[in-house]
């Protein structure tokens, strides 16, 4: 401790213990009855210095800057809001881009599908190896029997007929000898021909026209007792068609439902070869 600290007018308080942490008089024995003068009491331990002293601006200078830490820190909390969806609709005249852009597309899509890839695209040589071939006569169909003797043909052995005109065909027979016929099972094709009707020709014993019938696409002509052939080469049989569709029909005489024996109503051995009737528009 010290004694004796200064008076402004050059004087020391006599006997006076200065505390030097505090500033303040020491209470001793020496300072007893001393007066004190204010002007050697320092400050209070508090940190607080006289205004305008260094160490009072440094003061206030970490109070200032613990107030700006303490603001930063303490922010008052923030509430944020829930965001809202909202349907926002097109301009009427956007929205009908749009479908017209999608249509485009679509068509176009469609169009793509439709074209042929490379792949599927037939060359010349293959459109000739695909194109089809006339097909060939039909073949001759023999009945076997105990004896030759007659020789059956469906003439013309192919026609073109345009479609609504009328087509007629012959069966035409070639026999050495006479013979008979009971019955005779014609094959066509009745969604493309129709049955207009039925004679007999040069070589048929028989009234013209003959009665027949359409039985499951056959045309048969049945007779109450076998008619006779005459010997030679003729026409046995005239068929009248109307073509009511488009499209290829084959004629050919059934060897199986048909009957035909020698004049002696022995069976009798006799061929037969068929024709193609094609309908056009």
């Amino acid at each position: 401790p010290a004694t004796g600290a200064p008076i402004a007018d050059g004087g020391v308080a006599p006997n006076q213990v200065i505390d030097p942490k505090t500033g303040r008089p020491i209470d001793t024995p020496a300072n007893a009855g001393q007066p004190v003068d204010p002007r050697v009491t320092a400050p209070a331990a508090t940190g607080d210095t006289p205004s305008g002293a260094p160490g009072g601006e440094a003061a206030a200078g970490g109070a200032g800057a613990a107030g700006e830490n303490e603001e930063d820190v303490q922010l008052p909390p923030t509430t944020v809001q829930p965001a809202v969806l909202r349907t926002v609709r097109r301009p009427e005249n956007v929205e009908r881009a749009i479908a017209k852009a999608r249509a485009e597309a679509e068509r176009r899509r469609q169009e793509e599908r439709k074209r042929p890839k490379k792949e599927d695209v037939i060359t010349p040589e293959m459109m000739a190896m695909l194109t089809p071939k006339p097909a060939p006569p039909l073949p001759m169909v023999i009945n076997t029997g105990s004896t030759i003797g007659l020789m059956l043909e469906v003439s013309p052995r192919s026609i073109n007929a345009q479609l609504g005109n009328p087509v007629k065909l012959d069966i035409e027979a070639d026999g050495k000898r006479p013979s008979n016929l009971g019955k005779m099972s014609i094959k066509f094709d009745s969604s493309k021909l129709k049955v207009v009707g039925v004679k007999g020709g040069d070589l048929l014993n028989s009234p013209s026209p003959i009665e027949h019938k359409i039985v499951d696409g056959q045309i048969v002509v049945q007779f109450n007792s076998p008619v006779g052939i005459k010997a030679g080469k003729g026409k046995l049989l005239t068929i009248e068609f109307s073509s009511i569709e488009q499209g290829q029909s084959e004629i050919s005489i059934d060897t199986k439902q048909s009957q035909i024996s020698d004049d002696k109503n022995r069976a009798l051995q006799w061929k037969a070869t068929g024709s193609r009737v094609a309908v056009f528009k």
